[in-house]
Order: C-alpha cells, then sequence, then structure tokens
C-alpha cells in the first residue's frame, strides 16, 4: 500500500466540504495529487485556478482510474445512485477506497449491501460548515477543530481506516468511530431537527409578514441564529430528511412534546412550572456547551 503522501486523491463534487478539503490538502501537501470532478466543467476549470485542486477530469470514470482515496462530497441521493456504478467503476484488483462525506449513512450502507461487490468503503460526516454552498463558501481550515464521524463498511481493510484518520487529523480534525445507526439517531438531533425548526420558524414569519411587514424591524440575532440553516441549499435539507426519516419523524414528535409542555405552562400562567422548565434546561445547555467546546 502506498504512503500517505505517495496517494491520488479524487473529490467528486467541488462544493464547500469537498473545496475546503481539497484546498487543504493541496495547501499542506498531505498527498501527492489531488483531483477533481465535478459534473459542471466552469466549476472544474474554476477549482484548478483557485489551486483546490491541482488538476480536474472530465469524466468520473477517468477519475477513478487514476486516484487511490475517491471522496464523495456529493447529495446524499446522488451518492446512493451512484453506487451500483462505483461498483463496477472501481478495479478491485487495485488499492483503492472510497470515503464520502454524507450527513446520513444508513441508506448509503443498504445500498452498498444491495449493489453488492467489494469496496474499501467509509462514510464520513465532517460536522462542520455554513449554509452557503459552492466554490464561493470554500475557505482554509473549514475543519479545524471539528468531529469527523467515520463508519467504516464491514469490507474495509483496516489499514484504509488508518489511512483516513491521518487525513482527518491533517485536515486538523478529530475522527470518531460510530455506526451508521448510532450517526443517524443522533444527527436527528443535531442537525436534522434543527432544519425542520429553522424552516417551520421562517414560514411562519413569512406568513406573518403578509400582513404586518414590521416584523421585519423586529429580526435580532436570536430569530437569525435559529433560523440560519433555513438558507441552506434545498435539494441538501430535503436529502438529509428523507434519507433519515425514521430518525428525524421521531425526533419532531419528541420536539412537539417538548413544546406542548412549555405550552401548556404558558397557557395556565404557571410561573413555577416555567421557571423549573426553563432553568432545567438551561443548566443542561450550559453542560451540552462545555462538552462540546473540550
Amino acid at each position: 500500500m502506498k504512503r500517505l503522501e505517495e496517494l491520488v486523491v479524487l473529490i467528486v463534487g467541488l462544493g464547500q466540504i469537498g473545496g475546503s478539503m481539497g484546498l487543504d490538502l493541496v495547501r499542506k501537501r498531505t498527498v501527492a495529487r489531488v483531483i477533481g470532478f465535478d459534473r459542471n466543467p466552469r466549476v472544474r476549470r474554476r477549482a484548478v485556478s483557485m489551486n483546490v485542486v491541482h488538476s480536474s477530469v472530465n469524466t468520473l470514470a477517468q477519475g477513478v482510474r487514476e486516484a487511490d482515496l475517491l471522496i464523495l462530497a456529493i447529495p446524499i441521493r446522488e451518492i446512493i445512485s451512484l453506487i451500483p456504478s462505483l461498483t463496477k467503476m472501481v478495479d478491485t484488483r487495485r488499492d483503492t477506497c472510497i470515503l464520502d462525506v454524507a450527513g446520513t449513512k444508513t441508506e448509503i450502507f443498504k445500498a452498498l449491501s444491495k449493489a453488492g461487490g467489494r469496496l474499501n468503503y467509509i462514510s464520513g460526516h465532517p460536522i462542520t460548515g455554513s449554509e452557503k454552498s459552492g466554490l464561493d463558501s470554500v475557505r482554509p481550515n473549514l475543519l479545524a477543530d471539528a468531529s469527523f464521524v467515520l463508519v467504516p463498511h464491514r469490507q474495509c481493510q483496516k489499514r484504509w481506516l488508518t489511512v483516513a484518520k491521518r487525513i482527518v487529523r491533517a485536515l486538523g480534525a478529530r475522527p470518531i468511530l460510530m455506526t451508521a445507526q448510532q450517526h443517524d439517531r443522533l444527527i436527528a438531533l443535531t442537525s436534522g431537527l434543527p432544519h425542520v425548526m429553522a424552516l417551520a420558524l421562517t414560514n411562519l414569519a413569512v406568513k406573518s409578514g403578509k400582513t404586518d411587514g414590521q416584523i421585519r424591524n423586529l429580526i435580532g440575532g436570536s430569530f437569525k441564529s435559529a433560523t440560519r440553516v433555513a438558507a441552506s441549499p434545498p435539494d441538501l435539507i430535503v436529502d438529509m430528511l428523507l434519507t433519515n426519516r425514521d430518525q428525524v419523524s421521531p425526533a419532531i414528535e419528541a420536539l412537539i412534546e417538548e413544546l406542548s409542555k412549555l405550552k401548556r405552562a404558558i397557557d395556565q400562567s404557571d410561573e413555577a412550572l416555567c421557571r423549573a422548565l426553563i432553568r432545567r434546561v438551561h443548566a443542561r445547555s450550559l453542560n451540552l456547551n462545555r462538552s462540546r467546546g473540550r
């Protein structure tokens, strides 16, 4: 097996995450060469001019032939639909690995099982990024200090997991091993549900604005913070919610239950209960933020 600094990496999808990973791999000289592929030729040319990648290829098949490691930084359902083709494209006689950066996992592993084949596959998820997209949102050190979940497929060779961990650390992130089920259950709460809440809150404000335009003058930091992710690319949100519906739907039910508790306390003007609920959540919020900062 090649050493890390000898690897040729193909990044499929040159948006915020894929582009930022490529930018850091190039400037830190972590690997021998970074190749880029995007369906849009203008994006490919611009990525090369920005030093996001060393070079680009016109077809995915060409990139697969040249690369030792494929990083799939495309929407989740595109990854799922691509898996059957990848099982045919990747020459199993070569020592090749595939790493995705998808926001959900379970459906990807179902697709891998259905497709058959023997791929060194690791499903990853860097817990970073913003609601912006495309090459304009690429920046150095985007992954610095971020958690980076790694879920290796059962057929993946252990040495490739070691390589993936080294790349994650080279990008400044912290590799964390999980199962697909654990990741999807937790991400439904920490990412899926916040997107649902942001969408609902934004929609309520828009409806209110139709009858009273003054609402725009009352939008402050709390509203902006709570609704920021509603501006994420629609396809990204749809993929995240629908490929993890078995976990997101119960999370929404749990949220409704929590809101109902607070609503009952407000309806009854029960100050003691309101204060108890708020204090309890306040203490838990402080503990969560302290843990995240370590």
